[in-house]
């Protein structure tokens, strides 16, 4: 979905600059942010909606992105969520789509994946949008 926004949210300075580099490497006609911290998501949102966020699950202290991934649910529910962890555990994948992510993706996650899953996701997002037009 060319134009779309998509937000990054990650604590850790070199993630965040891995993902914007990712995109525009990759060819993405994409609006990319990247954010430290959860609080950070909530408060750009009052601003701007974003079509795709993904969140890391830890963050240290704060919000996590499980509780991200809720409040972006409850308040917008036609963002795509994609949660990402260093953890291979099934309880954080089972946790993330309990808390309405789209998608989980076990880090360290191929690139071709990545790409793959924001796009399906946001094809998705516009497949939904022209049913309500």
């Amino acid at each position: 979905m060319p134009g779309a926004v998509v937000w990054f949210a990650d604590d850790q300075p070199a993630d965040r600059e891995f993902y914007k580099g990712f995109c525009q490497l990759h060819g993405a006609d994409w609006q990319v942010e990247t954010f430290p911290s959860a609080e950070k998501v909530l408060e750009a949102i009052k601003l701007q909606v974003p079509d795709l966020v993904m969140t890391d699950v830890d963050f240290g202290p704060g919000m996590n992105g499980l509780a991200l991934t809720r409040a972006l649910k409850a308040e917008y529910p036609q963002v795509r969520v994609i949660v990402a962890s260093a953890s291979e555990s099934a309880l954080i994948d089972w946790e993330a789509e309990e808390a309405g992510a789209d998608e989980f993706l076990s880090k360290p996650f191929r690139l071709d994946r990545l790409k793959a899953t924001i796009q399906r996701l946001l094809e998705s997002q516009t497949t939904k949008q022209e049913r309500k037009d």
